[in-house]
């Protein structure tokens, strides 16, 4: 299955302009300056007490999950929440569930062989994941 074929189906539906705006929103979210990129996640999910499921997405072992409640958690409910909440006309409760069902596969696609890419490599996976080129 494609990978924005498994979005459509974390959105239950053959939504594809619903699984584009989450992975874009995600996605910029990652490549934000201000976020601290993927290194800024971590360090915003270890200092949330989620350091360990951010960890195995990075790794070549399975992926831990991640609640809905706890992606809350992790970004205090605040505008990432709120953007995909708006973007995809959902309540903020789904839009939280639905970046628990993507975080893990989108880190894990930005993260092969369990590195965390920086500067022009992460632009790459980043345009990789979103659709933009081939693996």
């Amino acid at each position: 299955m494609g990978f924005m074929n498994k979005f459509k189906g974390f959105l239950k539906s053959d939504d594809t302009e619903s699984a584009a705006k989450l992975m874009m929103i995600v996605t910029k979210m990652i490549a934000d300056p201000q976020t601290g990129g993927v290194h800024g996640l971590v360090k915003l999910f270890q200092d949330n007490g989620f350091g360990e499921q951010f960890g195995s997405w990075v790794s070549t072992e399975a992926n831990l999950p991640i609640s809905a409640d706890q992606i809350r958690k992790v970004f205090g409910g605040g505008k990432l929440v709120q953007e995909v909440a708006s973007a995809l006309g959902i309540s903020e409760s789904d839009a939280a569930g639905k970046l628990a069902e993507a975080f893990p596969d989108v880190i894990d696609k930005l993260t092969m062989y369990g590195q965390i890419p920086e500067g022009q490599l992460l632009e790459q996976r980043l345009s990789i994941v979103k659709g933009d080129a081939a693996w």
